[in-house]
C-alpha cells in the first residue's frame, strides 16, 4: 500500500509547494537564467578584450621613442590611457622642437577625448604654456584660469596660479598679479611654488 505521504509533493508551513511553482514556471525561470547566462558570458568576453586592448596599448605605448611612434599608439588604440598619454609626450616632443601649433593640436585632441582623465590639468596647463610662449595671453589666461576654477586642489593648480601671475605681470595688471601669488602662497604653502610665489611677490613690491 502507498503512502499518501510519499506522493504528496512537500509544502512549507505557509502552503507554498516549491514543486508546483516549478512546474507552473519552469519556462520563464529557465529564460531568465538563459539571459544571466548570456549576460554573463558577454560580460566576460568584454573584460578579456578590454584587458587585451589596454596590454597591447601599454607594450605599445613603452616602445614607443619618436613622434611618429606615439602618432601610432594614438591612431591605434583610441580611447585607452596609454594612447591618453601619448598624446602629452607627442605635444612635449613638439613644444621641444618648437612645433608649437602641431602641440596645441595635440593637447586639444586630448583635451577633446579625454575630460575625464586623471592628467586632465597637464593637458591645460601645457597649451596654456605653449600659447604664453606663442604671446597670446588671452587664451593662454583662459586655459590656466580653467584649471584654477574647475580643478583648485589639483597638482597643475599651483602651476596655473603662477602661469596667470606672469601674465597678468606683463600685462601689467600688478594688483592681480599680487593676488595670483598671494594665492599659491596661502593655499600651497609647504611647496616648492609657494617658495617660488613668494620671490617674485616680493619683487612686484619692489
Amino acid at each position: 500500500m502507498v503512502n499518501p505521504a510519499e506522493t504528496t509533493p512537500p509544502t512549507t508551513d505557509d502552503g507554498f509547494d516549491p514543486m508546483e511553482f516549478w512546474i507552473r514556471h519552469k519556462l520563464k525561470i529557465l529564460s531568465l537564467l538563459g539571459v544571466f547566462v548570456v549576460a554573463a558570458l558577454i560580460y566576460a568576453v568584454y573584460e578579456y578584450t578590454e584587458k587585451r586592448t589596454h596590454n597591447a596599448a601599454a607594450q605599445a605605448f613603452s616602445a614607443a621613442k619618436t613622434a611618429d611612434e606615439l602618432r601610432t599608439v594614438i591612431a591605434k588604440h583610441p580611447g585607452t590611457a596609454p594612447a591618453a598619454n601619448a598624446h602629452l609626450l607627442l605635444a612635449e616632443q613638439l613644444r621641444k622642437d618648437g612645433k608649437l601649433d602641431e602641440s596645441n593640436q595635440v593637447l586639444n585632441d586630448f583635451i577633446n577625448r579625454y575630460p575625464t582623465n586623471e592628467l586632465i590639468t597637464g593637458g591645460y596647463t601645457s597649451l596654456a604654456a605653449n600659447q604664453e610662449m606663442q604671446k597670446k595671453l588671452d587664451e593662454a589666461l583662459m586655459n590656466y584660469q580653467k584649471v584654477t576654477t574647475s580643478y583648485p586642489t589639483s597638482f597643475s593648480a599651483p602651476v596655473a596660479w603662477l602661469g596667470q601671475a606672469r601674465i597678468y605681470k606683463e600685462q601689467g595688471k600688478i594688483e592681480e598679479a599680487k593676488r595670483a601669488y598671494e594665492t599659491v602662497i596661502s593655499q600651497f604653502p609647504q611647496s616648492n611654488f609657494a617658495a617660488e610665489a613668494t620671490r617674485q611677490n616680493a619683487q612686484l613690491k619692489k
